[in-house]
């Protein structure tokens, strides 16, 4: 079942589009069975009510997008300074290196 769409107005100049989710229940079985599945269901912005005998007994909700949050990459500059602190090794560069061997076996 897809998520049905509503438009929301803000300050009558933004409009903004939300997702509403109606909450969908799943046992307390399904879960313990299929709990990827849930969480699968979770993670695409669905709130999952948990349900033992018919009666509520958890939620599970998405959580919110961490909004400016880049992801952070590892320094290679700083790494190659430090295993190679004289800078780069002496001899011809490998992309040379490995053309030569392709001539040789052509």
């Amino acid at each position: 079942m897809k998520p049905r769409l509503w438009k929301v107005s803000l300050d009558m100049t933004e409009t903004v589009s939300q997702f509403c989710y109606t909450m969908k229940p799943a046992t307390a079985r399904e879960v313990q069975h299929g709990f990827g599945r849930v969480l699968a269901r979770v993670s695409r912005g669905e709130t999952v009510v948990i349900t033992k005998h018919g009666k509520k007994v958890a939620q599970l909700i998405p959580l919110p997008p961490e909004a400016g949050k880049a992801p952070r990459w590892p320094d290679f500059e700083a790494r190659l300074k430090r295993r190679f602190p004289d800078g780069p090794l002496p001899g011809a560069p490998a992309s040379t290196v490995i053309s030569e061997m392709r001539e040789e076996r052509f």
